[in-house]
């Protein structure tokens, strides 16, 4: 018969109780998360924003001077807020162009606090000219700030662990005395709740939480029962250093001898060495490491050992960290143990783990002053055993997300296409500027019979050759059950396309020109009385249409990413 890995060691009935603990535990963390998690959202606001200054010049050079208010909201009574990190980035066409940290801070109970980042320099960004020039025919600018956050909730006199939300902030804001009539227009943020969860509802996320919560816990739980009462414990007793020298050409020439002392103070653990390697550092950089004997090591014992490094090796850049500890007398040199061992109690052994320890020395050279012996500090120890549960709740959790997404999304895929497109004017002239008028007609079609969708935003992206040269937002809506809707995106005026004059020559000769219509939807599925959380997936048509009517359009399906 199998066991369960480290469980093999312990008799059912304790395998039992310890069972019994984790889901006690696990609906006591679950009870708590409820009782202590914001009853009421955090609300993430941008009320205001100034752009002084904000061009690109020939080499793709952006000049930016940004000033933004977000305001942060505790609708909560009885629970305050730790900012404890704040750090916001500005994005423009996707890409970072500055980022300042802001003050920490508190937030009390139903409080709201102003924030004023202020970006303000220049930055390379290439291949922005087409959306920037785009953007300035608009009057306004396309500005993305993310905050990335470092949080802790506090109720009463408990405080959480802490968070890492990510705000999201879009916004479009005009450039200073450009055009009073335009305003700026106050703008909601959006987050994430837990990363990769985000896609399911909060109670699911708060559930999948706990669940992580009471498995580390078990983890934690597990190991305190296996692990040594009483710690190992491992020191360098002496050390000498007979030759250290760096040459012109940066090669160190050493010989190095210490004294390891391993001690077990435990009355009824003995310890398997099965592998023990050792180390030595300078300067950060390693010059050796040597292979120590294997050994068993029984109760209450101390073992010494004896490497030795000798040899010579290259090190770059070390003279200055050498010159220095020359003149102090000793030189700062670390080893380090990399051991496979496993315990043994009784005629139990456990699996292997790999422990690591760091010993730092100040070692003079040859025997101008005496050696202080110095105790070695833990690193890591990692059991395979714990890896493999590890592993295993990983694939669980897995198995659960695929399974959730299974029963939430459609039974049947949404299904898009491209009915009929028409195209009054497209002609590039001689600047690159391309001119157009194009109407398209949008199908989507639901095909389940029992799910409906809300379509919350509908932005139309219109491309060609690669490059985008206009966008609408259509009107949201919802879309029951068996149900097709006809959205007509129009997409009328110019924009400047850069190198595109090649692939319309060769189009206008075919008699087609080949557009991409770009779907960048936020949707959720309604089931009964049950919504889901919003998704964000795109849908993207390719298709060749003609200038005016006098060849007949094909329809064409569109593919979508989730």
């Amino acid at each position: 018969m199998g066991c369960f890995g480290i469980i093999c060691c312990v008799p059912k009935c304790i395998f039992k109780i310890i069972l019994s603990i984790l889901i006690a535990l696990g609906l006591a963390v679950l009870i708590v998360w409820l009782i202590l998690r914001p009853i009421n959202h955090l609300k993430f606001n941008v009320t205001d924003a100034s752009l002084t200054q904000f061009n690109i010049t020939g080499n793709d050079m952006l000049h930016y001077d940004l000033a933004v208010d977000l305001n942060l909201r505790n609708p909560n009574k009885k629970i305050g807020v730790y900012y404890d990190q704040i750090e916001a980035r500005a994005f423009y066409d996707g890409r970072r162009f500055d980022s300042v940290m802001l003050t920490p801070f508190y937030q009390g109970h139903k409080n709201t606090t102003i924030l004023r980042p202020v970006f303000k320099g220049q930055r390379l960004l290439p291949n922005v000219q087409g959306e920037y020039n785009k953007d300035m025919v608009d009057g306004k600018f396309n500005v993305e700030v993310k905050l990335y956050l470092k949080m802790r909730f506090k109720a009463g006199v408990v405080k959480t662990t802490k968070f890492k939300p990510r705000v999201k902030c879009e916004f479009e804001v005009p450039l200073a005395g450009s055009n009073p009539a335009i305003g700026f227009t106050p703008k909601k943020c959006g987050y994430g709740c837990c990363a990769l969860l985000c896609c399911f509802p909060r109670c699911m996320c708060n559930i999948i939480l706990s669940i992580l919560t009471t498995l580390g816990l078990a983890a934690l739980i597990v190991w305190l029962i296996f692990r040594p009462i009483n710690p190992l414990k491992y020191h360098v007793d002496n050390a000498s250093l007979i030759q250290f020298n760096v040459t012109g050409n940066d090669m160190l020439h050493y010989e190095l001898a210490i004294d390891l002392s391993l001690r077990n103070p435990n009355t009824r653990i003995g310890v398997y060495y099965d592998q023990i390697e050792a180390r030595a550092f300078y300067d950060g950089q390693r010059f050796d490491s040597v292979m120590l004997t294997p050994f068993y090591q029984g109760h209450k014992n101390t073992t010494i050992l004896h490497p030795v490094f000798k040899g010579q090796k290259l090190l770059p850049n070390v003279q200055g960290a050498y010159d220095k500890d020359g003149s102090d007398g000793k030189f700062n040199i670390e080893v380090k143990l990399y051991i496979k061992m496993r315990y043994k109690a009784g005629d139990v052994e456990t699996i292997r783990v790999h422990p690591g320890y760091k010993c730092e020395l100040e070692v003079p050279l040859g025997s101008a002053s005496g050696f202080t012996p110095q105790k070695c500090t833990f690193v890591c120890c990692v059991p395979k055993c714990i890896f493999k549960i590890i592993l295993s709740i990983l694939v669980a959790i897995g198995i659960a997300v695929l399974i959730v997404w299974l029963i939430l999304r459609p039974i049947n895929p949404l299904k898009y296409q491209v009915d009929n497109a028409s195209l009054t004017q497209f002609n590039v002239t001689g600047n690159d500027m391309l001119h157009y008028d194009l109407a398209v007609d949008l199908n989507l079609r639901n095909p389940n019979t029992k799910i409906g969708v809300y379509y919350d935003q509908i932005e139309a992206r219109a491309f060609y050759d690669g490059q985008r040269f206009d966008s609408v937002m259509l009107t949201p809506f919802y879309q029951g059950h068996k149900n097709t809707t006809i959205l007509r995106p129009v997409f009328k005026g110019q924009h400047l396309l850069p190198n595109v004059l090649g692939e319309f020559n060769q189009d206008k000769a075919d008699g087609k020109f080949n557009v991409e219509v770009k779907l960048y939807l936020k949707m959720r599925f309604k089931a009964g009385l049950v919504k889901t959380t919003k998704f964000r997936p795109k849908v993207k048509c390719q298709f060749a249409v003609p200038l005016g009517s006098s060849v007949e359009f094909t329809s064409e399906k569109c593919d979508y990413d989730w």
